[in-house]
């Protein structure tokens, strides 16, 4: 049986597209978590080199961060959330037809640029139909990012073990995804439309700073398995490509459980309690993968992080607009700012730890980011 909130959220059509540009986004870099080992094959590179394609990555979403508020307030919200996702899809093509780690480079800061816009229309578009509409649904949109990258990464899983080519692949992908995007292009145009009120890269003021903290933590630790569980499974733990790829299902899909309960979760516990206690959980997951031998074990250990980790970034998300003299703009704006200098500090990092001392001790790197932010949730974070 659907809970009420989620039929609500499934029923309204401005929630719902939003919804989608999450899903549509998840199963891209999903699709792409779980052929990065193929791809690492077949272009012959390092995992510091992946490390710095992913740090090119980040400075892509860096270089167009300050550019997005200007382009949202020009042009209806829902319009470049519409064309930030034909952005995106067209773009994360361009790694997969890399030969050369050169090109490689190239296409991973082309498409970096496109998820730094996406990025910030998607999050902002789920914060102006909660305004306009009186609702919270954050939390739901994240989770549909976490519905699609269970079914990108085990699709993918399955289909790099069948032996077919990653480009072959993503190219599919990109077409289905493309076709839907079209077909309910009207909804995005329909979606109410608001002025961010300020630059989307900002430096966050003192009542956003223990936010901006814990993102950065946490955004670095959900980076972390993310972009290398399924190199980790394979590369570290010698599992089979369909194994690997159920590493970041696996998190996926206890995110998606822990999205879609947050309302009950925060009820219960409270905003403080549920940011404490949610990034320790993670920290403990993270712990459990990074200590094992056993894939099996890793695969519960990353079921446990995203579990902790599913309400943290959406509940920052709401919790930025509702401080004290913070517009919506500045809000968003910096916790998606925590989120790029997330990929700059850990992206290029865990490639360089990797290859020096191994990937294990990066997911156990992840682990105490993820302690560190439930003692900056402790500190920071008032009782309610």
């Amino acid at each position: 049986m659907i809970p009420r909130h989620l039929k609500t959220y499934f029923s309204h059509p401005p929630s719902f597209i939003v919804g989608f540009g999450f899903i549509v986004l998840s199963l891209l870099l999903s699709t792409w978590a779980t052929r990065l080992p193929q791809l690492k094959e077949s272009l012959g590179i390092t995992d510091t080199q992946i490390g710095t394609a992913l740090l090119l990555f980040s400075l892509g979403a860096l270089v167009i961060s300050p550019f997005s508020s200007y382009i949202m307030d020009r042009f209806p919200n829902g319009k470049a959330a519409y064309f930030s996702i034909i952005l995106q899809l067209l773009t994360f093509l361009l790694p997969f037809l890399a030969d050369n780690f050169t090109s490689f480079l190239i296409a991973m800061t082309i498409a970096g640029i496109a998820n730094g816009f996406i990025n910030i229309t998607i999050n902002a578009s789920a914060a102006i139909v909660e305004q306009h509409y009186n609702t919270r649904i954050m939390s739901q949109s994240h989770a549909m990012f976490s519905v699609g990258a269970i079914f990108g990464a085990i699709i993918a899983g399955w289909i790099a073990d069948l032996g077919i080519p990653p480009l072959y692949h993503m190219t599919g992908v990109v077409l289905l995804l493309l076709i839907v995007n079209f077909i309910v292009k009207s909804t995005w145009i329909n979606l109410p439309n608001k002025s961010l009120k300020a630059p989307v890269f900002t430096i966050p003021n003192l009542g956003l700073l223990g936010f901006f903290l814990i993102a950065v933590c946490i955004v670095i630790a959900e980076l972390t398995i993310m972009d290398w569980s399924a190199v980790y499974l394979k590369d570290t733990l010698q599992s089979s490509a369909l194994l690997s790829g159920l590493a970041f299902a696996s998190f996926s899909v206890f995110m998606a459980i822990g999205r879609l309960s947050s309302d009950k979760i925060v009820l219960n516990l409270g905003t403080r309690n549920t940011l404490i206690f949610g990034c320790l959980l993670a920290g403990i997951g993270l712990g459990v993968a990074g200590l094992t031998k056993s894939p099996s074990i890793a695969i519960l250990g990353f079921a446990l992080s995203g579990l902790g980790m599913s309400v943290i970034v959406p509940l920052l998300y709401s919790l930025s607009v509702s401080v004290k003299n913070t517009s919506t703009g500045m809000g968003i704006g910096s916790i998606a700012t925590a989120c790029v200098l997330a990929g700059l500090i850990g992206r290029p990092s865990v490639g360089w730890i990797s290859d020096h001392w191994g990937m294990n001790i990066c997911v156990l790197i992840a682990s105490g980011a993820s302690i560190i932010a439930s003692i900056i949730a402790v500190i920071s974070t008032p009782a309610k």
